[in-house]
């Protein structure tokens, strides 16, 4: 048997149109903890992720 067994997706809280969306087609919220660490000296000035542009650090 070969194919995807399953897809993992991240969508920022507060987003809930976009939450209802996937839920629609079939996707499920699941209790996980996403973590993440930023590499400064592999920032540029010219990010191509909008919302690495809008987070400020915490």
């Amino acid at each position: 048997m070969r194919g995807c067994m399953k897809i993992n997706l991240q969508i920022m809280s507060g987003n809930e149109s976009v939450g209802g969306f996937y839920e629609s087609l079939g996707y499920t919220v699941e209790k996980r903890v996403s973590m993440g660490k930023r590499i400064p000296e592999n920032i540029t000035q010219n990010l191509s992720c909008a919302s690495e542009r809008q987070q400020p650090d915490a």
